[in-house]
């Protein structure tokens, strides 16, 4: 975890539940992270976003969809795909896929050597 992080999360506490805390520390996603938590605790990532029609345009950008989920969770379906070594503590990356559901991750998917 590079210092920027530390500094929001020191400056931020009530953004962070002790167990929201910890997994970003450990840089690992845990379910009921938002999306903003995930992509701190993921690293970098690509994503896919089925906007909610009943709050959002529809040629809306997905990144502005991704970043409302943290105050204003809607029904956009969001799925965030990352690749690391720390989620499930490899030597080699790991690619993963992670799933929301009212802006909260409810799913995560190991698909490192998935054929397509």
């Amino acid at each position: 975890m590079n210092d920027k992080i530390k500094k929001l999360i020191k400056d931020n506490p009530e953004q962070f539940p002790k167990d929201i805390k910890q997994s970003i520390e450990q840089e690992k996603i845990i379910n009921g992270m938002n999306t903003f938590q995930a992509s701190l605790a993921g690293g970098a990532y690509f994503f896919r976003v089925i906007a909610d029609p009943d709050v959002w345009q529809k040629d809306i950008d997905p990144n502005i969809v991704i970043k409302a989920q943290i105050n204003k969770p809607d029904n956009s379906q969001i799925w965030m795909t990352f690749q690391n070594t720390t989620q499930y503590q490899k030597k080699e990356k790991q690619t993963f896929q992670v799933r929301f559901a009212q802006g909260k991750v409810i799913d995560i998917k190991n698909i490192t050597g998935e054929k397509t």
